[in-house]
């Protein structure tokens, strides 16, 4: 494609980025900013005029979903397989099998999950309640790149809280290493362990990487940790040829050992970097940009972030009893709001835990919604047939390499099959690096349940369904925010403050996925314990409509009004007053005028009616109080002396 071409449809900060001069260049890309769009114009704009060789160039990402969409996005622009793209883990097994077989080294099994080769290699010295923690740990080390010598001191430093000692946690992982050793195991993290210390051993397969990657460009750059980041810079050898871009505001992989500071602080890492903003959110409406900032700003991250679309519909907020009814108000909102007509689903539903999705599910399907489930079609699954009848591993690399070989010619723009062929091809590297090999059905069943590769069209009246997490990076015109509720949203488990921001963080991404429609709900109770909405509902309130399901279990009187309870409203507002100067913050950060309007409408209000307005933690922290003005307004009722303060008060 012409270089030109490259630059239609992009804004004049988008335009920047794909055309920044070579060097070291960092680009804080907000949600929604076309930051894909981005990253790959600038990889075909670079070799469009010629300032990077595909052959050299690596792209690097953290899921294999993006990876996949990135390398879709660069054959639409007329790149054909030559670029590196895919996760650290991958690219670093595809360089070490290359170096091991050259070598006539083994090559080892790369197992993916690590619980049973764990558990025998301690058996009758750790009992198994405790492997999960191990493991925990085990990622903790090697993500701030330590190893099991050095893993005693640190944790013992920052004074990690385990059940099982760092002395004990060291010495089992010494054990598991010793195991892998006997058996030619390694798991992910050990490829990228293996990939510094052959590139320390041996001068001539650092020469042969440093040659093979030249033009770096590193996707979602603020979740790198320091294992990732000490690859990266392996690789690169302090060449000025790196291209980061990323979103601080999406940092949240904290429990990884990601490090958010690289991309906000890139300065101090890179001193002679250039860093460009996008801060244009051209995805989402005005008001989902404003409660996706509100949320934010409850952190102390700088928020950058412009809505450019005309005004849309505000926030739909929605209080349930139990989870139960929760997820049936979800899937009738779902039902009546997802767009139609369309080929891949517009509509998600996004939950903090994964314990949280059976029973939206099922709720949808009650409503006559499907969750479908990711599958290939077309020339995809003629080229994945073709792949499932070849039998045992070597033929199956045979295959590809004749397929990725460099006497094969590159597909025409309108060969779908040899594309997806040529995709299936280089998916096989990823195979053997998750799961150590096997033979063509096993490589089948591994790409269909993993998801690899395309990812076809879907029923349009279909709802996905899946975490926080797991929604990063995708979009959907119309998203229900489920379980946004106190101890979930942040979740319980955040004690610390970097945690919590993480959390906040977290509910900014699932905020951020929606185009159109968003619905926020909670449930006032569940699995039988208090619940509430979570303190970020304030956050989201002025850019939303009303509730519409009261809240469960206070007894109002009927068609009460904000009028009919005057006295007890004043008094609730001169104790919201009153707290909010004693803890000094804003009096809506205490209660909000919607909750003290709801206490106000109740007769003989209890503690258990308080709670379900403002939740059990705050009704642990002001529902006596609060008895304590609905008893005096009450007393001021029957005696109809009007209060002297409360022209004052209001």
């Amino acid at each position: 494609m012409e270089s030109s071409a490259l630059l239609d449809g992009l804004d004049e900060f988008q335009r920047a980025a794909v055309t920044a001069p070579v060097g070291l260049v960092a680009v804080v890309a907000t949600a929604g900013s076309g930051k894909t769009t981005v990253l790959s114009r600038r990889i075909a704009h670079r070799i469009a005029t010629g300032s990077a060789d595909a052959r050299h160039t690596v792209a690097i990402t953290f899921t294999r979903d993006a990876a996949s969409e990135l390398h879709q996005r660069l054959q639409r622009l007329g790149l054909h397989d030559e670029i590196v793209t895919g996760t650290f883990h991958a690219t670093a097994f595809a360089l070490l099998r290359q170096h091991w077989t050259t070598q006539h080294k083994a090559i080892p099994q790369v197992i993916s999950e690590r619980w049973r080769p764990l558990r025998e290699a301690v058996a009758g010295t750790v009992a198994d309640a405790h492997l999960a923690e191990i493991i925990s740990e085990i990622d903790w080390a090697r993500a701030r790149a330590l190893g099991p010598d050095r893993y005693e001191e640190v944790a013992a430093t920052q004074r990690r809280r385990r059940s099982l000692s760092p002395g004990a946690i060291a010495a089992a992982w010494k054990t598991y290493e010793t195991f892998k050793s006997r058996r030619r195991l390694v798991d992910l993290d050990d490829l990228l362990v293996r990939m510094l210390d052959e590139m320390r051993r041996d001068e001539t397969f650092t020469h042969i990487v440093r040659w093979r990657l030249r033009h770096f460009h590193v996707d979602e750059a603020q979740d790198l940790n320091p294992l990732q980041h000490a690859v990266l810079e392996a690789w690169r050898a302090g060449r000025d040829d790196l291209f980061l871009v990323g979103d601080p505001a999406q940092a949240i992989y904290g429990w990884n050992g990601a490090e958010p500071r690289l991309l906000r602080e890139v300065e101090e890492w890179y001193p002679q970097v250039t860093v460009l903003h996008l801060d244009r959110n051209r995805r989402s409406t005005p008001e989902i940009v404003a409660a996706g900032r509100a949320v934010l700003a409850t952190t102390d991250l700088e928020v950058r972030v412009e809505a450019v679309r005309p005004p849309g519909t505000p926030i739909t907020l929605l209080g349930s009893q139990d989870e139960a009814a929760e997820a049936q108000a979800v899937a009738r909102w779902i039902r009546d709001h997802r767009p139609l007509g369309t080929s891949q689903p517009g509509a998600a539903v996004l939950v903090r835990t994964n314990a949280q999705i059976p029973a939206i599910v099922t709720a949808l399907e009650n409503v006559g919604l499907t969750v479908p489930q990711r599958r290939g079609r077309g020339p995809w699954e003629r080229a994945v047939q073709e792949v499932s009848g070849l039998g045992g591993l070597h033929r199956l690399v045979a295959w590809a390499n004749e397929i990725l070989g460099e006497d094969a010619p590159p597909p025409g723009p309108e060969d779908e099959l040899a594309s997806c062929r040529r995709r299936v091809a280089s998916l096989v590297d990823e195979f053997v690096s998750d799961t150590g090999g096997g033979d063509s059905r096993t490589f089948v069943g591994w790409l269909r349940s993993t998801g690899a590769g395309s990812i076809d069209e879907l029923p349009g009246d279909g709802v996905e369904v899946l975490t926080f997490h797991a929604a990063k990076g995708r979009e959907w015109p119309c998203v229900a925010v489920a379980g946004f509720e106190q101890g979930l949203v942040p979740h319980s488990s955040a004690r610390q403050r970097a945690a919590r921001d993480e959390e906040i963080r977290l509910a900014y991404v699932a905020l951020s996925r929606a185009s159109d429609v968003v619905l926020v709900s909670w449930a006032h109770h569940r699995q039988g314990q208090d619940s509430g909405p979570s303190p970020l509902v304030e956050a989201v309130r002025p850019v939303s409509e009303p509730i519409v399901a009261p809240p469960p279990g206070p007894r109002s009187r009927p068609d009460a009004t904000l009028d009919q309870s005057p006295t007890r409203l004043t008094a609730l507002r001169r104790w919201r007053a009153g707290a909010a100067r004693s803890a000094r913050v804003p009096a809506e950060v205490i209660c909000s005028d919607t909750h003290l309007a709801q206490l106000a409408q109740i007769e003989e209000c209890t503690l258990d009616d308080i709670a379900g307005v403002i939740g059990s933690m705050a009704t642990h922290h002001h529902g006596q109080r609060i008895l304590t003005a609905l008893q005096r307004a009450l007393t001021s009722d029957n005696a109809a002396t009007p209060d002297p303060r409360s022209r004052i008060s209001r």
